[in-house]
């Protein structure tokens, strides 16, 4: 056990790594400490008000060959490698103390596992689909700009552009179509509003411009935000580099140009906007220009085969519809089938898009988790204050039965807080594996994919439970707000 001298030469410390230092000079043989000690020394500083080295030992939790790395090598100090309920200790210590800035500081650490990241170096951004189903394609480095990878829901490559818009201008249709334009838009079949031409500036200095349109007025992006536009790969361009695709069997989604921007994924607001081609207002109606010729070309081969022989003309018709019918299924079921990847080469994608998927809906579940482990402390420390205002009063046996029910609100608070850090402290690990093995850029190992595997079922179950005991814990409220009422009217 750690004497009370030791403890105020630590709390007199400015960082974990002081703090080590004063352990090992006073327990060179110490090896790990234990957690009640650790529970110990983070209680004294919370009671001393020196949250700065509280958070500084917290991080050393979760990085110790970091805190240790100005030590000797033959020191043999660690702190303590259990985590969670430590964690949970120490929100609740400053709560009490009224220091929620500090606990929610200790929130984000656990979230993270005390890994430091900045703009340059995170994990990336993920990249929709340009389906519209919301699916992961791929995740992009913050130093990457451009690059071609496969997708295998659809098993077609498409291209990527990414960097911060650097231009960006905007034009209304809605405004300046003529009258059968707009109802079209209004009956969906011109899902066009406004046209947009963006130019966009990769990590590396690389600038392009794209001209598309949206189905809403609003743009997609503004001027400084980072983005990423899916788009059908150029000319020679393909994600297998032993391959070079030339022609119409490209492996390009079908019916898309060279190049053409599908989807634009903002990452700084967040959301993904399917994009369309660029549609001229001065045109007239699509294909009109073509319609007439081609009646007339008809008519007058109808003519002039019934002068020849009165069969001519429904021979003919029925060669130009066994012909568009042969060209429609050509273009629209052969010719996409023919286009496609093999399912050979889209193995270590799919893994990958699948561990992208779980990584984007485990986030999801984080935030919302973390979104009400905040109200939750923020809670705990109002019940705090609530019960030091009543304690102070000076005929505070007044306020006997009130105390009771605040100390009953402040422990059940506090068991669903400690229950949330548990949950954050698993989420913070899966998240950890997933993001291990889609940022290697190497084959995924079976062993370590079935290690996620069995994660994410272990915390399903986690989650399973978790909302039954919630369903019960508001369940009990609810008859103890009965109860109370009952017991108010009969007084």
């Amino acid at each position: 056990m750690i004497g009370n001298d030791v403890l105020r030469q630590v709390v007199a410390q400015k960082n974990a790594i002081d703090v080590k230092n004063v352990l090992i000079d006073q327990y060179p043989d110490a090896g790990v400490l234990g957690e009640d000690d650790c529970l110990k020394i983070l209680a004294t500083c919370v009671s001393a008000e020196n949250y700065e080295l509280v958070l500084s030992i917290f991080a050393s939790l979760f990085s110790p060959s970091e805190a240790a790395g100005s030590f000797d090598s033959e020191n043999t100090f660690e702190w303590p490698r259990r985590r969670e309920s430590l964690s949970a200790e120490v929100v609740k210590l400053l709560c009490r103390n009224l220091e929620t800035k500090t606990a929610l500081e200790i929130l984000n650490i656990i979230r993270h596992r005390g890994v430091q990241s900045s703009e340059d170096i995170h994990f990336g951004f993920v990249v929709d689909c340009p389906d519209g189903r919301g699916r992961p394609l791929t995740l992009m480095q913050p130093h990457e700009g451009s690059k071609v990878v496969p997708d295998s829901y659809s098993k077609y490559e498409y291209e990527i552009f990414s960097g911060r818009v650097v231009r960006s201008e905007s034009e209304s249709l809605v405004s300046t179509l003529s009258w059968w334009k707009q109802i079209g838009f209004q009956l969906g079949r011109m899902p066009t509003a406004a046209l947009h031409t963006m130019t966009i500036e990769a990590p590396s200095g690389q600038q392009r411009t794209f001209k598309f349109g949206t189905p809403l007025s609003s743009a997609p992006a503004k001027v400084g935000d980072r983005v990423s536009l899916v788009c059908s790969p150029e000319q020679g361009k393909s994600s297998r580099q032993s391959m070079r695709y030339s022609g119409i069997l490209t492996p390009s989604p079908p019916g898309t140009r060279p190049g053409e921007p599908l989807s634009i994924t903002n990452h700084t607001v967040g959301g993904s906007t399917d994009l369309n081609r660029p549609v001229d207002t001065n045109d007239t109606l699509p294909g009109l220009k073509w319609l007439v010729p081609a009646l007339v070309f008809f008519v007058g081969v109808d003519a002039a085969s019934s002068i020849i022989n009165p069969l001519y003309p429904m021979l003919f018709a029925g060669m130009v519809g066994s012909s568009a019918l042969a060209l429609s299924l050509g273009s629209n079921v052969m010719l996409p089938n023919l286009k496609k990847l093999p399912d050979s080469s889209l193995g270590l994608q799919e893994t990958r898009q699948g561990l992208l998927q779980e990584h984007v809906r485990l986030t999801s579940n984080m935030q919302q988790l973390m979104v009400e482990t905040v109200a939750h402390v923020r809670m705990l420390a109002r019940l705090w204050q609530l019960l030091g205002k009543m304690n102070s009063m000076e005929h505070h046996k007044a306020y006997t039965s009130r105390i009771e029910r605040v100390i009953e609100a402040k422990d059940a608070m506090e068991n669903r807080l400690e229950a949330r850090i548990s949950m954050i402290h698993e989420y913070a690990k899966v998240l950890s594996m997933i993001e291990i093995e889609v940022e290697m850029e190497t084959d995924i190992p079976l062993a370590e994919y079935q290690d996620i595997q069995r994660e994410l079922s272990r915390l399903s179950e986690i989650e399973n439970l978790q909302e039954e005991w919630q369903a019960k814990v508001e369940a009990q409220d609810e008859v103890e707000k009965l109860l109370r009422s009952y017991s108010s009217d009969d007084l």
